[in-house]
């Protein structure tokens, strides 16, 4: 039996990492019993928040942070930030 190697993990920021722009949308899964702050994670982790900390802000800022619907989302890259909170809130 041959092990399989694991590719290496990119841990720099989205920043600094190569951006791909596309059109084609992007499959997220906001896993159940996440808080807020890790859905801003994974938001970022997929390229369709800028920042974690200030998209998790803005959430509990405008009263989405205890909203959150769990499941599996379609998203568009450039999708407003305003427009995905909604979405992941099914507001």
């Amino acid at each position: 039996v041959t092990k399989k190697e694991e590719e290496p993990v990119d841990t720099r920021p989205m920043a600094e990492k190569e951006v791909i722009y596309s059109d084609e949308p992007v499959w997220v899964t906001i896993p159940d019993k996440s808080n807020y702050k890790e859905a801003s994670q994974i938001l970022y982790e997929h390229g369709l928040v800028n920042d974690a900390e200030e998209f998790a802000k803005y959430l509990a800022n405008n009263g989405y942070s205890m909203k959150l619907v769990y499941g599996t989302y379609e998203i568009r890259p450039g999708t407003e930030e305003s427009d995905i909170a909604k979405i992941i809130t099914g507001r």
